[in-house]
């Protein structure tokens, strides 16, 4: 009896012996076919991504990785989106994420020298970043950090006031900047991400730095710059000593970023001097960055989120911060890894702007000759739309800042136009 037990009990096992050999072997052809098909199909990293991000499985996988980390230490769990204003009569574009990226100068708390915060600091970068969930298309449009816009009110305002549109994020934080932008260009941001100096350099560095051609000019003012980047941020690294083709890691790239006093020259050729040539560099250096991301492996993808995450502590000490909550972060992971910058500019356009002069009110802004055109431009540029027609309260702001400072815009004078006054 017993014998026939142990007979049993050993054809058992070797059932289950053989079950689990097919099981592991299923797992290691399902590997190996995986290993083939990155190889042979085209784009077939990005199908896995989209597949394994868009089941649940996947994404609860991820979720265990790094959820609690992201709630602690880089969401804005006080961020309140639905007490973000928005003009009346503008109307939530469908099919479309559109988030502000701003960029502050602030160190961390133990080296920062002006005591600025992610809450009260000059939002020196102001990217609007608009992604098309149809075609996975990004656009980014810069509003210049010295327009001349008006200021939404605080609590005990009492008196409209028109300042330089970075000075929002100092007098009220990303609530009060995302506000400003709405009310100035019809616009419907709710969300933000934000980075100081240290963030950039962090980010830059974890995919490896950046490769760019700089002028003899460039590489003389990144140096310069370095000397106070380095204070702010606690961070080294060693001053540039050629120009061409230079590789750039975090703090140089950073630094990089800062330039306004030479002239960056695009891929094109095309030449932008002063902010714009500025703004026209961090543009560049976020397109760079997303392209290394997108070419970067899993493990690589997987280090950069623990490099960011331990480097924006729950203490204070941040580098970056969100108000997009984890679920539509793990929704816009398989629209991001296809995702392509298409196109970038800046805003109000060089022929739609004025200045006044020295000694003058408000003079070093950069004043919308007419923000109403400014907006039309703005939303023909991320959405394509020529129909968008200003809102009531986006007009009176126009003529408001018009009124202000003098400064009107007038239609070139045409051939036509000219023999019909003689």
């Amino acid at each position: 009896m017993k014998k026939k037990r142990k007979m049993k009990n050993v054809k058992q096992f070797k059932k289950k012996t053989k079950i689990t050999i097919f099981v592991v072997e299923i797992l290691v052809a399902v590997i190996l076919l995986t290993i083939a098909a990155f190889m042979i199909i085209p784009n077939s990293k990005v199908k896995f991504l989209k597949a394994f991000m868009n089941c649940s499985f996947g994404r609860s996988i991820v979720s265990c990785i790094g959820q609690e980390d992201y709630v602690n230490n880089i969401l804005n769990k006080d961020f309140d989106r639905d007490k973000v204003n928005i003009n009346d009569g503008v109307k939530k574009k469908k099919g479309y994420t559109n988030i502000v990226l701003f960029g502050i100068d602030a160190g961390t708390e133990q080296t920062d020298l002006r005591t600025n915060t992610f809450e009260s600091a000059n939002s020196d970068v102001m990217i609007i970043v608009s992604i098309n969930h149809e075609t996975s298309e990004i656009r980014m449009a810069s509003v210049y950090r010295d327009t001349l816009l008006q200021m939404p009110l605080l609590e005990g305002d009492t008196e409209i006031e028109y300042r330089k549109s970075n000075f929002a994020y100092r007098a009220g934080g990303p609530k009060n900047a995302i506000d400003m932008l709405n009310m100035n260009f019809d616009l419907d941001i709710t969300d933000y991400a934000v980075v100081n100096f240290n963030g950039i350099a962090t980010i830059v560095d974890s995919l490896g730095g950046i490769d760019v051609n700089i002028t003899a000019d460039e590489a003389t003012w990144i140096n310069n710059y370095l000397t106070e980047t380095r204070l702010v941020t606690g961070m080294d690294s060693p001053n540039i000593t050629t120009h061409g083709l230079v590789h750039l890691d975090g703090l140089q790239a950073t630094a990089y970023c800062r330039i306004r006093y030479t002239t960056f020259y695009d891929e094109q050729g095309n030449a932008y001097h002063d902010d714009f040539g500025r703004t026209a560099r961090q543009r560049f250096v976020l397109n760079q960055l997303l392209n290394k991301a997108k070419s970067a492996g899993a493990t690589q993808l997987v280090d950069i989120a623990n490099t960011v995450l331990e480097n924006s502590t729950a203490s204070g000490e941040k580098i970056i911060e969100t108000s997009l909550p984890w679920d539509e972060v793990l929704d816009l992971i398989p629209i991001a890894v296809e995702a392509n910058l298409t196109e970038s500019s800046g805003f109000p356009s060089r022929d739609f702007y004025g200045t006044t002069g020295e000694g003058q009110s408000y003079y070093g802004s950069l004043i919308p000759k007419d923000l109403e055109h400014t907006a039309m431009e703005l939303h023909k540029f991320l959405y394509g739309d020529d129909k968008y027609k200003p809102t009531s309260t986006l007009k009176s702001i126009s003529e408001a800042i018009s009124n202000e400072t003098g400064i009107i815009y007038e239609e070139p004078e045409t051939e036509a136009s000219s023999e019909a006054t003689e």
